[in-house]
């Protein structure tokens, strides 16, 4: 919510490339810096950052991404990426649970730390989808300000009543998401309160649900080659 106001203007005015660099080595600064403080407060100011950060890259990187695939494989890709973020879901859970039984949280937190460093460097040999032409007319409103942000809010909104089915659409799958995301901030406590599950019955749980979403992602993979574009 932070972020949201403010950082759609200086993404758009950035190199999106160097930003993620920028972005994914600050984010691997501070993660590794957590185990060295014992202030809850300082934790949580340092995981506020890292929220920050992660919330700016994403962003950028959806639009990254969008420059870089052609528009006939996007269907495809798209697919292919809910299906491993769906492997992700499934096998997330259970390589935590190898790290925090063989290691220590602060281990896990440096292999975290380290996998976000690694993917700054392979994105240092990623192409770089904007050209040096289409920076240098932004490059007189680069700096954040006021104004800008309005004058972008002014787009904004312009955009959403002209194409007001999109929005109808984007904001109901917006809706969706806050909505899942509630219900997982639940489900730890309602399994292990009210169904009285253990750490292992819950990490079953959660390996099932990967699986039903691997499924769908698959499914919805194999679907979109036939359907056309």
């Amino acid at each position: 919510m932070f972020t949201n106001i403010w950082s759609g203007s200086l993404v758009d005015r950035s190199n999106k490339k160097y930003l993620m660099i920028a972005l994914g080595v600050f984010q691997t600064v501070l993660i590794a810096l957590l185990p060295f403080f014992s202030s809850l407060g300082l934790i949580y100011a340092m995981v506020f950052l890292i929220t920050i950060a992660s919330s700016m890259y994403h962003s950028t990187s959806v639009t990254y991404i969008t420059k870089l695939i052609p528009i006939g494989q996007r269907k495809r890709f798209n697919s292919l990426r809910s299906l491993l973020d769906s492997g992700a879901f499934l096998t997330g859970p259970a390589i935590a649970g190898m790290m925090f039984t063989v290691g220590t949280p602060n281990m896990a937190i440096y292999i975290n730390a380290g996998a976000l460093f690694l993917s700054a460097l392979i994105t240092v040999g990623m192409p770089n989808v904007e050209s040096s032409a289409q920076l240098e007319k932004t490059s007189d409103t680069t700096k954040l300000s006021l104004r800008l942000l309005i004058d972008d809010w002014k787009l904004v909104i312009g955009f959403s009543r002209k194409f007001l089915y999109v929005m109808i659409i984007y904001l109901l799958f917006s809706a969706m998401v806050v909505m899942m995301t509630a219900t997982d901030s639940l489900e730890a406590a309602f399994a292990t309160r009210i169904l009285s599950l253990s750490e292992d019955e819950y990490g079953i749980l959660v390996s099932i649900a990967g699986a039903g979403v691997l499924v769908g992602s698959l499914s919805n993979a194999i679907i979109n080659e036939k359907i056309p574009a």
